[in-house]
């Protein structure tokens, strides 16, 4: 796991995959490299980003604060 991504979590917690993962997209790595980083399956990254896209999946707190500050 990233100690850039631990770090940004400070003293709430630890990062899941799932966010590891989102994290390394928004740095700018693609779906493959954000995916062996993370340690997740590409297809299961992908079926991750279409259920969030759907609907069916919430985006994560985290996220949503990044995408509104920027």
């Amino acid at each position: 796991m990233g100690e850039e991504a631990r770090g940004r979590r400070g003293s709430r917690g630890k990062w899941q995959k799932q966010d590891l993962a989102l994290f390394y997209i928004c740095q700018g790595m693609t779906k493959q490299e954000a995916s062996e980083k993370a340690e997740v399956h590409p297809r299961t990254l992908r079926r991750w980003l279409a259920n969030m896209r759907q609907g069916r999946t919430p985006i994560p707190g985290w996220l949503r604060r990044w995408h509104e500050s920027a």
